[in-house]
């Protein structure tokens, strides 16, 4: 859900979008002759996911790179403690290169796969480079654990499957970096988790809507809220949260929360939109989704999820 509110310049609402000035003039790219889902939202996202001190309330880890099937290409950037985001426009011969290395990858066939590391490098988490495509209506995910690490990669179960999803971040990386403009989201997304007890650190006063009123609920994580704010209210509400969407924790009404935010990305205008965005169209393996009563219950301590240390690896 969308909350209407009077709009302000988006550089004002969000430190998070330090040199974002303005969206691109340049018409978009011919479309690709190979048949893609979902035009509003991107066909493919690569995003760095942290496991443990560093997590992020899921879906508000920014994907590093999203390609839209009209040949945009927006690409995250961390800069000091915010982000950099431009968006590049792909001619019909780099939008072709750009899907013949994600079908190369095996994400054009519906997969779910991970690309593990085999015991000599002991253990196998930490950050890993989440790959979700949407291609011929088939949604894809492969997730590589420290993607392009060489130590890690002396030790891949299946190197040939890596390299070839190494090869699409990187040319994808290498095409973003063509005549980027800045790009001007419409607004950000607020994430709030509910805990049944607070963490080990501060609990800060939260300065904007009340998070017990938020519009939506992610379907899987039953305990998340979720709102897109625009105007006024969206920023009160970024003087509350981190600016890097790493998790905090405040109090609203007589509860304890963890917030965090991103901007949205273009076609985001729900949360279910960002849910898409984040999970390709799949559910979580292992999570079914919540009946009403197991949603309204607060995250228990063994649930929650952690406070963030540090920014994730590089994606």
């Amino acid at each position: 859900m969308l909350l209407s509110l009077p709009a302000l310049p988006v550089l004002l609402l969000l430190a998070v979008l330090a040199g974002c000035d303005g969206t691109p003039a340049a018409r978009p790219a011919t479309p690709p002759t190979s048949p893609v889902s979902s035009p509003a939202g991107p066909v493919l996202t690569v995003r760095s996911v942290c496991y443990g001190r560093c997590a992020f309330i899921p879906p508000a880890d920014l994907p590093t790179t999203a390609l839209y099937a009209d040949g945009r290409l927006l690409r995250a950037d961390r800069r000091g403690t915010g982000w950099r985001l431009t968006v590049a426009r792909l001619g019909s011969a780099d939008l072709a290169r750009a899907l013949a290395a994600a079908g190369a990858a095996g994400l054009d066939r519906g997969t779910r796969r991970r690309l593990p590391l085999d015991p000599g490098f002991g253990v196998d988490t930490g950050t890993d480079t989440v790959v979700v495509a949407s291609l011929g209506g088939r949604p894809s995910r492969v997730e590589a654990p420290q993607l392009g690490v060489p130590a890690a990669e002396r030790h891949a179960v299946d190197p040939a499957a890596r390299t070839r999803l190494l090869g699409l971040t990187r040319l994808l990386s290498t095409l973003a970096a063509r005549g980027p403009a800045p790009y001007h989201p419409a607004g950000f997304f607020l994430y709030a988790v509910r805990l049944a007890a607070p963490l080990e650190q501060p609990v800060q006063p939260w300065p904007g809507p009340a998070l017990a009123g938020l519009p939506e609920r992610d379907p899987v994580e039953g305990s998340t809220w979720c709102a897109v704010l625009t105007g006024a209210v969206a920023s009160q509400a970024a003087t509350g949260l981190d600016p890097r969407g790493f998790p905090r924790q405040v109090r609203s009404g007589q509860a304890v929360w963890l917030v965090s935010g991103r901007p949205t990305l273009p076609g985001e205008t729900s949360c279910a939109a960002a849910l898409r965005t984040a999970r390709g169209g799949l559910r979580r393996r292992g999570q079914p989704a919540l009946t009403a009563a197991e949603r309204a219950r607060p995250v228990p301590v063994s649930r929650r999820p952690r406070s963030a240390a540090g920014p994730p690896g590089p994606g």
